[in-house]
């Protein structure tokens, strides 16, 4: 045990438990290519949120152009 009284194990240089030395930090924002449904980033945010770019595969930026295309002789 350690001075508080608590059972776990602590690394006396550190005062870190060993489980706690390993663990990452949670990012809560997600980046998605709005195309190909591809992870491209995480961030940290405050909350869980989900952020939608288009991302720079070929078979992508292709889908784009070609949408965009469509939206201008459509209109």
């Amino acid at each position: 045990m350690n001075s508080a009284g608590d059972s776990r194990h602590v690394d006396e240089g550190r005062g870190e438990c060993p489980m706690e030395q390993g663990r990452r930090q949670l990012l809560l924002g997600t980046i998605i290519c709005k195309k190909c449904d591809r992870i491209i980033a995480e961030q940290d945010t405050e909350k869980v949120i989900v952020y939608y770019v288009e991302c720079n595969k070929r078979d992508c930026k292709e889908q784009a152009v070609a949408e965009r295309e469509v939206q201008y002789i459509e209109a």
